[in-house]
């Protein structure tokens, strides 16, 4: 099986790091002609929380819960680095530098509702827009409760390039129409009409360094890969690792590299008050 026709110029993905201003920013700039006055572009609506609790976790309990609900967001027994990482969208959590120890140690629940009026709107919103509301509603919860304020920087770090490896990719473009899904975890990813990105974004986690796609591949793929996580290796576990895997199952290769990454600095940061 074949890919699709790789452009001449390798496509660089967009950054999945984006600023709150940037992602507030959701109505496009009209560009006015020679000699009339700019358009006035209309405020995006900030979706706040109604009501927050957050507190600690209660010791011995291990119940562990973490993500959106349908009137907002839930999380049980999690730490702050992790619900920082969620709220400004990075992949690693080595991408958070400045944090003090306490941070390590302190498990919260987090619950965080939408009133009727504020819900009534945000469902109106388009899904790629309600998903980064709701990261940027976090961060009020995380701004007002934990008094946390942060800046970004771009630092050069060693990362991986996926690229296509000699003889070409192993997996096929999607046909026209077909549903788009995505399984990871547990040394498998599974794509059916997704672009080969997503790939990029999964290994990241299962190598500890940013994966970059530089594959040149553009349009939407079906392909399963499979590998023994390094975790669960033993010397009689035969399985192949997450490189060989890839290059044998679909024929594309993690090189080593430098490259920009984007760096989550903690300017301050206090253990919340309980409600």
């Amino acid at each position: 099986m074949i890919c699709a026709k790789m452009h001449r110029a390798q496509r660089t993905r967009n950054s999945r790091f984006v600023t709150a201003i940037a992602a507030l920013s959701l109505a496009a700039l009209a560009h006015p002609q020679s000699g009339s006055a700019p358009a006035q572009v209309p405020p995006v609506k900030a979706f706040i929380y109604d009501v927050v609790s957050v507190k600690p976790h209660s010791p011995g309990d291990r119940t562990m819960a973490f993500g959106p609900t349908p009137v907002g967001y839930h999380s049980v027994n999690v730490m702050l680095p992790l619900l920082i990482q969620y709220s400004y969208n990075l992949t690693l959590p080595d991408q958070i530098t400045g944090l003090p120890g306490w941070t390590s140690d302190v498990h919260f629940d987090v619950e965080a509702k939408m009133d009727d009026a504020t819900l009534a709107e945000f469902r109106k919103l388009p899904p790629a827009q309600q998903s980064e509301q709701r990261r940027l509603m976090l961060q009020a919860v995380l701004a007002d409760r934990f008094k946390l304020k942060v800046h970004r920087e771009t630092k050069e770090q060693l990362i991986y390039q996926l690229i296509v490896a000699k003889g070409g990719c192993r997996f096929k473009e999607s046909p026209q129409g077909e549903p788009q899904r995505m399984m990871t975890g547990n040394g498998k990813i599974i794509l059916q009409a997704m672009p080969v990105g997503n790939v990029a974004d999964s290994l990241s986690g299962e190598t500890s360094r940013i994966v970059v796609d530089k594959t040149g591949l553009t349009g939407n793929y079906d392909l399963t890969l499979k590998w023994t996580p390094e975790a669960q290796r033993t010397a009689d576990d035969s399985g192949p690792s997450v490189f060989t895997a890839l290059e044998e199952q679909l024929g594309l290769k993690l090189i080593p590299a430098k490259g920009p990454v984007d760096i989550l600095i903690i300017d301050h940061v206090e253990r919340p008050t309980e409600n």
